[in-house]
């Protein structure tokens, strides 16, 4: 069994007046990845009950099975009326529509991204492209979630990002770049989406070079586009002020514009853990 201490805690809150006989009625967001594990426990009226990001140091390079995040939490270890979960740092690839077939999943993804072994090979649709995105997730992994919440919906965070991108300003060809510890998901649109990427950086000079070769690839005037920041950046991050230098329109998404009652939660900017949140709205 591994060890409950390789797991450290990088953001808690609770509501006030939080019940745990409200557990039963509640609705949990998980997101998962190579080394972190993210929840979101909603009331039945959707209201935020707690949020946490968990991470782990010691399996970071091979990958955290959830057993380890959700034998350390207690909350975590209730029965709930619904739960959802997507699944970041995967390998993945997106098939249109009219090329598309059930059975050749699996062909597609190891075409686009290696041979996959021990692997469950998945797909979600993507509605505003009319595609599906195809990913892959370890055996012991998927069968760890299966356990623990045997009712779960299971998508790709990068699928989550699609079917939810933010609304741009009119007029205006639109990036949206979702900052991870280690890695950005990029998405570029025009009407419609025509590029989505996920990069390893290392430093903001890797992040300007990635972002605006993929601008000019995709014929993307630098000036002209609005540019949507959500993910785990501050808004004065080394990564954003090397980023405006180069690029005029910078904007962040709010997680309390998702809400009738505003989220406001002391000492977490508004574009943290945007994804997560809106995962409640696959309910």
């Amino acid at each position: 069994m591994l060890s409950k201490n390789t797991v450290t805690n990088k953001f808690t809150f609770e509501a006030k007046g939080f019940k745990p006989a409200e557990l039963e009625s509640a609705i949990l967001c998980i997101e998962i990845g190579k080394d972190f594990f993210n929840y979101a426990l909603f009331s039945k009226n959707k209201d935020v009950l707690a949020l946490k990001s968990m991470q782990s140091q010691q399996y970071g390079v091979t990958g955290v099975l959830p057993s380890l995040f959700i034998e350390s939490d207690k909350l975590l270890q209730h029965s709930f009326s619904k739960v959802y979960i997507s699944v970041a740092d995967v390998p993945y690839t997106i098939v249109p529509n009219a090329f598309y077939a059930e059975e050749d999943k699996a062909s597609y993804l190891q075409f686009a991204t290696g041979t996959q072994n021990n692997q469950s090979i998945l797909s979600d649709d993507i509605s505003r492209s009319e595609s599906k995105l195809i990913y892959s997730i370890d055996k012991n992994i998927k069968e760890q979630l299966d356990k623990y919440y045997p009712n779960h919906h299971l998508i790709s965070t990068i699928s989550n990002q699609l079917n939810n991108i933010p609304v741009a300003k009119k007029n205006k060809a639109a990036a949206y770049l979702n900052f991870r510890r280690d890695s950005v998901d990029l998405i570029l649109v025009k009407d419609k989406v025509v590029f989505c990427n996920s990069f390893s950086v290392i430093s903001p000079e890797d992040l300007i070079y990635f972002v605006l070769s993929s601008l000019e690839l995709n014929s993307f005037e630098v000036q002209e586009t609005q540019f949507i920041i959500y993910g785990e950046t501050e808004t004065n991050s080394l990564w954003i002020k090397l980023m405006k230098k180069y690029i005029k329109h910078i904007d962040f998404a709010g997680i309390e514009k998702q809400f009738k009652k505003p989220l406001e939660i002391n000492n977490m900017p508004s574009h943290y853990y945007y994804h997560l949140i809106n995962l409640i709205h696959c309910a």
